[in-house]
């Protein structure tokens, strides 16, 4: 199930995120879920930098900060990836 929030975007239940992940990596092993999820990673990191305007351009880090849409994106994929990455590692 999928939300939308106004603030901080759409959000999906981490137990669904981890069983795909699970059978992802029962169906490719961990190897082959290792690169699914790396590929999977950099589109969205692509799809993040479009979305902000940013595409083709070479922008310091600390000036993406500035931008408090940008900054309001990163800290909400940070937030979220540090949940992920405990729940995973947890099983």
């Amino acid at each position: 199930m999928t939300s939308h929030r106004a603030v901080l975007g759409d959000f999906s239940s981490v137990v669904c995120l981890k069983a795909v992940i699970v059978g992802v990596e029962d169906t490719l092993g961990e190897d082959g879920a290792s690169v699914v999820f790396t590929r999977a990673g950099r589109v969205r990191g692509q799809q993040l930098v479009a979305s902000l305007g940013l595409t083709g351009k070479n922008i310091p880090v600390s000036e993406l900060a500035v931008t408090p849409d940008a900054a309001a994106r990163v800290a909400r994929d940070c937030v979220a990836s540090k949940k992920l990455f405990r729940t995973v590692s947890r099983s």
